[in-house]
């Protein structure tokens, strides 16, 4: 990767864009999940992310790209959120980002844990970051990666 990406704090009038990216990476995976796509439900979460201090806009060679957000929770640092839009994938972003993560976590002396949908390939990527299985849901599987 040529450029490495950067944060920035989400402002209230990006609700648009992290709908737009949500929709973008989670449609198809929601819709094979719970069979349908509630747009009123994520445009009110998306307005509720762009106001949340925790909730970053990932930018790559100065154009947003996506959405991240983190915290440490239950002895854990959460990564809550990692979508890259398609055109940005597969140029070292997510990598980056978890990179990053993971020296907060292991500063911090916890593990790094997420959650993705059981129908959603992102699973593969996570495992290939050293990322494993621990608790599996109907829906969801969680996952761990030990510092």
């Amino acid at each position: 990767m040529s450029t490495l990406p950067s944060l920035r704090a989400a402002q209230p009038d990006d609700a648009g864009f992290i709908y737009r990216v949500i929709e973008e990476t989670m449609r198809t995976h929601v819709e094979a999940t719970w069979g349908a796509w509630v747009p009123g439900r994520v445009q009110r979460e998306s307005a509720a992310d762009a106001c949340d201090s925790k909730t970053r806009i990932i930018q790559l060679e100065g154009e947003d790209c996506g959405v991240f957000y983190s915290e440490i929770h239950d002895g854990a640092l959460w990564v809550r959120m990692l979508f890259v839009m398609e055109k940005f994938q597969r140029r070292g972003v997510g990598r980056h980002l978890l990179s990053q993560a993971q020296s907060q976590a292991s500063a911090a002396g916890v593990p790094i844990r997420l959650r993705v949908l059981t129908v959603n390939p992102a699973k593969a990527y996570y495992e290939a970051q050293r990322f494993r299985v621990y608790q599996e849901e109907d829906d969801f599987l969680y996952m761990e990666r030990a510092t």
